[in-house]
């Protein structure tokens, strides 16, 4: 299968560390930022086989407290 995401697997590192569920993930997203996801959606940007749009990509990266930057290439974490 073609992987479609280059940072999904670095953000269900960043939702496991936050010891966030995917529900909880995607609840963020909603309430925070007005962006409808499901966890099926979520899980398959964790696994490689969903594209994630620059915007859900900047909510995401807020609510874990990451930099887009590390989601791409495991830079530097906001909390450091």
């Amino acid at each position: 299968m073609k992987q479609r995401n280059i940072c999904g697997a670095r953000i269900k590192e960043a939702r496991l560390n936050k010891k966030l569920k995917q529900v909880d993930l995607v609840a963020a997203l909603s309430n925070d930022y007005g962006i409808e996801m499901d966890r099926s959606a979520l899980a398959r940007i964790e696994n490689l086989d969903r594209t994630i749009p620059d915007y859900e990509l900047i909510a995401i990266s807020e609510i874990l407290d990451v930099t887009i930057e590390w989601l791409f290439a495991g830079k530097k974490r906001l909390s450091e």
